[in-house]
C-alpha cells in the first residue's frame, strides 16, 4: 500500500478539504503525512526519513507544494518529489487557466484531477502530454451526526462565500488601451447574456472575431491573461442573483467578506455575518433552510456548496450544469434556477417557505441522494483507484 504525503498550512479552504482526505485514507488503511509548510523546511528531515522511494505519492490541491516553494526544492533547484520518485496527484479546483505557469515544470510524475468535465476537455486539448483525463467532482462535509429537523433551523436563507464589486476588475479591463477595453468588455458581455458558453468558447470566439489566428500554445497563454473576466462574470451574477432576492423583500443571511458593497435598493435584507472560516460556513448551513448557490462558472461540475447545503439537509438552491442536472432532479432533491431568470429563485424560495411539507421532502431526498454519492469517503475511493492506477 502506498505512503500518502498531504499538505497543511496552504488556504484555509484546502487545508480543510486535505484534513478530510486525511481521514478517510486513513479509514481505508493508508499512512499519511501531513507537511506543515508554514513551518517552513522544518519538518523535510522527518519528511525524508518517512518516505519511501517509489511507494509514495503527494496529494495536494490547486499546485500547493509544487509551484516553486523554496522548501521543496535543493540547492540545484530539484524537486523533493522528483528526487524521491513520488507521484504528485493534483486536484485542481479551479479552472486550469489560472495555473498556466506551472505547466511547463511539472513533477515528473503528475497526475491532475479536474473537478469539472469542461476542465478535462480543457486538459485534452490544450496539455495533451499532461496525464490528466481524471474528474471526479467536489463532494461535501456535515461535521454533525444528526441532521437538525427543518422546524429548528433558525435561518431561512443563506449564502455562504465572499463577494467583490466588479468594479474592482476595472483596472485590468482598462489597462492597455480603449481597443482592449472593448475587446475584453464585449467578451464579459457575451458571457453574461450566453452563459451556457465556458470561459474558453467565448475567448476563442472573440480572439477569431479579432482576426487573431494562434495556435494553441499561443491560445492558453492568452486565455491565463483573462481570468479576471472570470472573475467579473462570476460576481457579477453573485450581486445579481443575492440583490435580486434582497429586493423581493426576502432576507438572506451571508456569510463571507464584502457583502456591505453590493448595490440593490434593499440592502436592509442582507444580513451580513461577515467572513468565516470553513467550519463556521458549514455550521451556519447546518442551520438554514434553504441554501444559496451561484456557481463559479462550473458548467459540468459543481461546487462543494451545492453537496455541503444538501449533507446538512438544507434545500440546495442553485443555478444549473449539465453534471448536476444529471445527478440530481429539479423539484424533487434539489432547486434549480437559470441564471437567464434569476426571479426563479425568488419563486422557489416563497414557494418553499409557505410550504414546510414541500421544503422539508427536497431537503430530505436531497441529503440521502447525497450522502450516496458526494462525501469524501467517495472521493476518497475515487482517488484511491487513481493512486494505485499504474
Amino acid at each position: 500500500m502506498k505512503k500518502i504525503i498531504l499538505l497543511k498550512g496552504q488556504t484555509e479552504t484546502l487545508e480543510f478539504f486535505s484534513k478530510r482526505l486525511n481521514i478517510y485514507l486513513k479509514k481505508y488503511g493508508y499512512e499519511t503525512f501531513i507537511y506543515d509548510i508554514s513551518l517552513g523546511d522544518e519538518q523535510i528531515e522527518a519528511l525524508e526519513e518517512y518516505t519511501e522511494i517509489g511507494n509514495t505519492v503527494f496529494i495536494t490541491y490547486n499546485f500547493n507544494g509544487i509551484s516553486g516553494e523554496k522548501i521543496f526544492l535543493d540547492a540545484k533547484g530539484r524537486l523533493f518529489f522528483d528526487e524521491f520518485y513520488i507521484e504528485c496527484i493534483n486536484i485542481v479546483v479551479d479552472h486550469p487557466m489560472y495555473y498556466y505557469k506551472y505547466y511547463n515544470s511539472l513533477p515528473r510524475m503528475y497526475k491532475q484531477i479536474n473537478i469539472d468535465r469542461t476542465h478535462r476537455e480543457y486538459m485534452r486539448e490544450y496539455y495533451k502530454e499532461c496525464d490528466a483525463d481524471y474528474f471526479i467532482p467536489l463532494c461535501g462535509t456535515r461535521l454533525k451526526r444528526e441532521i437538525m429537523p427543518m422546524r429548528y433551523k433558525k435561518t431561512d436563507v443563506i449564502f455562504t462565500g465572499n463577494f467583490t464589486p466588479c468594479n474592482t476588475f476595472d483596472k485590468y479591463i482598462t489597462r492597455i488601451d480603449k481597443e482592449y477595453e472593448e475587446f475584453y468588455r464585449g467578451i464579459i458581455d457575451d458571457l453574461i447574456s450566453n452563459n451556457e458558453k465556458t470561459m474558453e468558447q467565448a475567448f476563442n470566439e472573440h480572439l477569431i472575431r479579432e482576426g487573431i489566428d494562434v495556435d494553441n500554445n499561443e491560445l492558453k497563454r492568452l486565455h491565463s491573461n483573462m481570468t479576471f473576466i472570470d472573475l467579473y462574470v462570476r460576481f457579477y451574477y453573485r450581486q445579481k442573483v443575492i440583490g435580486t432576492i434582497a429586493d423581493s423583500g426576502i432576507k438572506i443571511d451571508t456569510y463571507g467578506a464584502g457583502y456591505e458593497l453590493l448595490k440593490c435598493k434593499k440592502h436592509e435584507n442582507i444580513i451580513r455575518h461577515g467572513g468565516v472560516n470553513t467550519k463556521g460556513c458549514i455550521d451556519a448551513i447546518y442551520d438554514a433552510k434553504i441554501s444559496l448557490n451561484v456557481m463559479p462558472w462550473f458548467k459540468d461540475g459543481a461546487h462543494d456548496r451545492v453537496y455541503t447545503s444538501m449533507l446538512n439537509s438544507a434545500v440546495s438552491l442553485t443555478d444549473t450544469s449539465r453534471y448536476l442536472a444529471e445527478e440530481y432532479t429539479d423539484g424533487e432533491d434539489i432547486c434549480f434556477y437559470n441564471l437567464a431568470h434569476i426571479e426563479q429563485a425568488v419563486e422557489w424560495i416563497n414557494r418553499l417557505l409557505s410550504d414546510e411539507e414541500l421544503l422539508e421532502r427536497i431537503a430530505a431526498s436531497g441529503c440521502e441522494k447525497t450522502e450516496k454519492t458526494h462525501t469524501f469517503d467517495n472521493v476518497t475511493k475515487e482517488l484511491i483507484s487513481v493512486i494505485n492506477k499504474r
